[in-house]
């Protein structure tokens, strides 16, 4: 979250100001290895960045796995066969196998396809701010996330994004998009009629749901019976490689189905013009209480002073 490009990118989406050429690169629009990309003072100053989560989506094809722990008498989709049976010619150690371990599906570990907004789309599109954002205490962790999802146009723009840690193919499980989302989303909140008819609590993956976060924070839930999902892509992304989208694009997830992990770290950005000074405070010193636990402030860079505000009190 303090690499220079990945702040570089926020600050362009972030403010708006950027030419084409602020971003380093190559002749081919590939970026430059060596040179960070330039940043703008006032641009610099506007980008906060958020505390969020990272993910491992774990492989559930050909998973190497204890005989002693599978169900001799499964004979679903990962039970054992003879493909991945040693066959006696081979060494202890081909393919994962041995005496002691086999390699063996495990379709239970994927994720549930997903499509979602990570707002609330009533409050999101109310004229004014009418969010509580500026009283989170941040005396909980929980309240970084509603910050995330306590978001109005009215101190917008707001964006998210994923880096890659690892290369990401498109059988790996990760990020799905809904192209062009943004551009009808006011359109789409009008058409969804009152907010009351998505509010109750359920677990039927098939109805559209809102999940109420507190602190006007909230979250819209496609359910897998919305046309929504026939308009998603699939994003497969190269190690180290950072996407980004605006917070009004529905985006979720496809479930891992290879036999590698997908490895990726969440980032969402904000404009600090957007948040009040005492709101900012209050964020800085649980983020430095934070990093004193984990042992960490002493890696934060100056870069990262700044976008994680901690140059706000």
């Amino acid at each position: 979250r303090q690499n220079p490009r990945v702040v570089a990118c926020l600050a362009k989406v972030l403010t708006r100001e950027y030419d084409d050429d602020v971003v380093g690169g190559d002749a081919t629009g590939d970026p430059s290895p060596s040179d960070a990309a330039p940043l703008r003072e006032e641009a610099l100053r506007e980008v906060i960045v958020s505390q969020d989560r990272w993910c491992v989506y774990r492989p559930t094809v050909n998973v190497r796995t204890r005989r002693d722990d599978v169900d001799k008498n499964d004979t679903a989709g990962g039970a054992i066969t003879s493909e991945n049976r040693r066959t006696g010619d081979e060494p202890a150690d081909a393919g994962g196998t041995d005496d002691a371990f086999c390699l063996r599906d495990k379709p239970e570990w994927r994720t549930r396809p997903n499509v979602h907004l990570d707002l609330h789309p009533w409050n999101f599109a109310a004229p004014g701010d009418v969010l509580p954002t500026e009283d989170l205490a941040f005396d909980t962790l929980r309240d970084f996330s509603r910050e995330t999802n306590a978001v109005s146009s009215a101190t917008g723009p707001h964006c998210q994004g994923v880096v890659a840690l690892l290369d990401n193919r498109a059988e790996d499980g990760g990020t799905v998009l809904v192209p062009g989302f943004h551009a009808a989303f006011a359109r789409w909140v009008d058409a969804l009629g009152d907010p009351a008819w998505y509010a109750a609590a359920h677990e039927d993956w098939r109805a559209n749901r809102l999940v109420w976060r507190g602190a006007g924070a909230g979250s819209f839930k496609f359910g897998s019976n919305d046309g929504v999902h026939r308009l998603k892509a699939r994003v497969p992304m190269r190690e180290g490689s950072f996407l980004i989208w605006d917070q009004m694009v529905a985006h979720g997830s496809a479930p891992n189905a290879s036999d590698r992990p997908r490895m990726a770290q969440f980032v969402k950005g904000f404009r600090r013009s957007g948040a009040g000074a005492a709101r900012l405070a209050r964020r800085a010193a649980r983020i430095r209480v934070e990093l004193a636990r984990a042992g960490t402030a002493g890696e934060v860079s100056a870069l990262g002073r700044r976008v994680f505000g901690l140059d706000a009190g």
